[in-house]
């Protein structure tokens, strides 16, 4: 009997994630669901009915603030032959004063990018993945009309550690760390597309990034308080009005096909064509320093 294809989703249990996994499994494979409270996400996917009753996942906790949690994820997979994609949904966005990871990074920049790319370079020791997806954002891009702040890319340190803003600029220090924390995935996304490639990996092998949309029915940057609620419609509108809102159901339906159909690698995807990423995306080397910088920050981190 032919084995089920494997593939880790982080932030399995709601949103992107959780509609992901559904077309995942509907195209047959098993999902490993990769997330923070295993406790929210089995009450996540009890009253999801589509996948509810599923045979095909396996819940693993992964909390990528956490480097010590990322190694331990890891570690646990032994059991699986292999792992043959990966989907690096998980993200976080938030408002109000600076928030760190376990390991003392800005959170954003922590969980986004820093403990996906750590992620992916445990796994990469262990299998022989062939399948990759990096979601991104619109907002990486200057370009795009949007009212947000634009991604800052900085020194691997200065986006780890940033200085503290006057409180009146708080917000925009918030958007400008997602920003950049999705620029940053973009960069790494073609860097390990690359690196694949000159290592003799690549030629199977599909790395690509992706752009969902604006969701604001999701749970990225949701918190209770009645502030979240009025901030996250407004973003609902200006969503709308700008005309870069959609939902979780398409994008995750997009998602699972670029991890079981599409051929093309190191390219940038909203929907189902590959389009243009910023400018900046494609510098080679921003790219490499930011690789090489990064693999310096994680070596302080976990020695």
């Amino acid at each position: 009997m032919k084995s089920l294809k494997t593939i880790i989703v982080t932030g399995a249990n709601c949103g992107l994630g959780i509609w992901t996994t559904k077309y995942l499994l509907d195209a047959g494979c098993q999902v490993i669901m990769a997330c923070r409270n295993i406790g929210k996400a089995k009450a996540d996917v009890d009253n999801f009915a589509a996948i509810q009753n599923s045979k095909n996942i396996k819940m693993l906790r992964l909390d990528l603030a956490d480097v010590k949690s990322i190694k331990l994820f890891v570690d646990k997979l032994s059991e699986f032959e292999n792992i043959e994609g990966v989907v690096c949904n998980a993200g976080v966005m938030y408002t109000g004063p600076l928030r760190y990871t376990k390991d003392g990074i800005e959170e954003t920049f922590g969980t986004n990018y820093l403990g996906h790319f750590y992620l992916i370079q445990l796994l990469l020791q262990k299998f022989s993945i062939n399948k990759f997806v990096v979601v991104s954002s619109a907002l990486h891009d200057p370009q795009i009309k949007s009212p947000f702040a634009k991604a800052k890319l900085l020194a691997v340190q200065e986006m780890a550690y940033p200085k503290l803003c006057n409180t009146k600029y708080l917000k925009l220090q918030n958007e400008v760390c997602y920003a950049t924390s999705k620029l940053c995935n973009i960069l790494f996304a073609y860097q390990l597309n690359r690196n694949l490639i000159d290592n003799g990996d690549g030629l199977h092998t599909i790395v690509n990034a992706y752009n969902p949309g604006f969701m604001p029915s999701t749970n990225l940057g949701r918190k209770e308080g009645w502030k979240e609620m009025v901030y996250r419609w407004m973003l609902g509108i200006v969503g709308y009005l700008f005309r870069f809102s959609t939902t979780a159901k398409k994008s995750g339906k997009d998602v699972a096909r670029l991890v079981m159909q599409e051929k093309q690698t190191g390219h940038y995807f909203q929907g189902h064509k590959a389009i243009a990423s910023s400018a900046e995306s494609y510098d080679l080397l921003k790219a490499k320093t930011l690789w090489l910088q990064t693999e310096k920050l994680i070596s302080t981190l976990t020695n």
